[in-house]
């Protein structure tokens, strides 16, 4: 079974978890909701690829307000990435939201940019993020400046 761009779903998407033929979900455009921390290691068994909305806490484009509660995200990513089947979530601009208590603000030029943009890793086998810093410097040039790695395995 896939669903794909299938504006007519609402509710939380956790509501799909159980489908035992779900290979793919593309939930983007509608108004589901939801958490992917709340993914479990017996939730979507099947999923093959996976694309949630902004509205799901770690959906694509989604803003943390707290750095802390970007281990779990990840972690519940790296839960369904251990399924045998599974091999795409790729949640594009993931942030530390702007009005977020722990976001500073840069020190201008000379100065890296802030890391509030959020970057998974992979290495082999091995599976992380890091915070990403990218400013433009100059019309032409734009800097990245990547924290250290923080393995899920």
């Amino acid at each position: 079974v896939e669903i794909d761009k299938c504006h007519q779903v609402v509710g939380n998407f956790m509501d799909l978890a159980d489908f035992p033929r779900l290979k793919l979900l593309d939930l983007i455009g509608t108004s589901v909701s939801g958490d992917i921390r709340d993914i479990g290691e017996h939730d979507f068994l099947k999923l093959e690829a996976l694309d949630l909305p902004v509205r799901v806490f770690g959906g694509n484009e989604f803003k943390f307000q707290r750095i802390s509660d970007v281990p779990d995200a990840m972690l519940a990513i790296h839960r369904l990435e251990k399924h045998s089947k599974f091999r795409v979530y790729k949640p594009s601009h993931w942030f530390l939201s702007e009005p977020s208590p722990e976001r500073y603000r840069w020190l201008g030029r000379g100065c890296p940019y802030p890391p509030f943009e959020i970057e998974f890793v992979k290495a082999g086998t091995r599976r992380g993020w890091r915070w990403l810093s990218t400013g433009r410097m100059a019309w032409f040039f734009c800097a990245r400046m990547a924290c250290e790695v923080n393995w899920l395995d």
